[in-house]
């Protein structure tokens, strides 16, 4: 047998998030110099404050990155810091904020932009989160020998239609496998119309699988 997928991280440097981390930081700082000359109350201080703590948090999480050799998709960095801009314009002013300028109607619209951006931020960024913990998860235990094996023949196979609404499943001695047409590299999720390896019921592999919340993320096939 041969083995055709194996699973790996490979690392790439998150530039989306050193240079968003950077412009937010210098962006932060010249608006608090500005802010300073016209300074009345901390609330002027709010956007330029928010600029630069989540410039830092992106500068300490790119290093950390870097440092450990993590990967991190470069989209969804783009979305964190883009979808916590409404949040920081919703305190973008020259004039001090009181209290009950919260209540008027373009504020209180302003306000519910700003928490469902926040929100979704939080989201991407704990879908970001998730997805590197999978991709470590996964690879250590393979390393380390604790993924699973399976050996035999294809069964119930399910082919993933090339209108991609559906997912692509087998099974082997009764454990089931789902994917859809991801291309991973740490885990197998390539369908047989793209070129993936599992193609037919009867085909004899054997497996190395990992299990992560319920899920079977194949880590290796050995083909005849």
């Amino acid at each position: 047998m041969r083995t055709v997928f194996e699973t790996q991280i490979t690392h790439t440097t998150n530039w989306v998030m050193l240079i968003f981390s950077l412009i937010f930081l210098v962006f932060g700082v010249c608006l608090l110099k500005r802010r300073f000359a016209t300074y009345e109350k901390i609330t002027q201080l709010f956007s330029s404050i928010l600029f630069i703590i989540i410039g830092v948090i992106g500068l300490v999480l790119f290093v950390c990155l870097q440092y450990f050799e993590l990967p991190t998709p470069q989209l969804i960095t783009a979305a964190v810091f883009l979808l916590l801009l409404p949040l920081i314009a919703f305190f973008d002013t020259n004039e001090p904020i009181r209290f009950f300028d919260f209540f008027k109607s373009d504020n209180i619209l302003a306000l519910i932009l700003c928490i469902i951006c926040t929100y979704g931020a939080c989201m991407v960024a704990d879908t970001m989160v998730y997805d590197l913990k999978l991709r470590c998860f996964l690879v250590d235990s393979y390393r380390t020998g604790n993924a699973l094996t399976v050996k035999g023949k294809v069964e119930e196979f399910h082919p993933m239609p090339e209108t991609l609404h559906d997912t692509e499943s087998f099974s082997i001695n009764g454990i089931e496998f789902s994917y859809n047409n991801h291309n991973e590299e740490y885990y197998y999720s390539k369908c047989a119309f793209d070129g993936g390896y599992i193609k037919k019921n009867g085909q004899e592999v054997e497996l190395w699988y990992v299990e992560y919340d319920g899920v079977n993320y194949i880590v290796r096939i050995d083909i005849n």
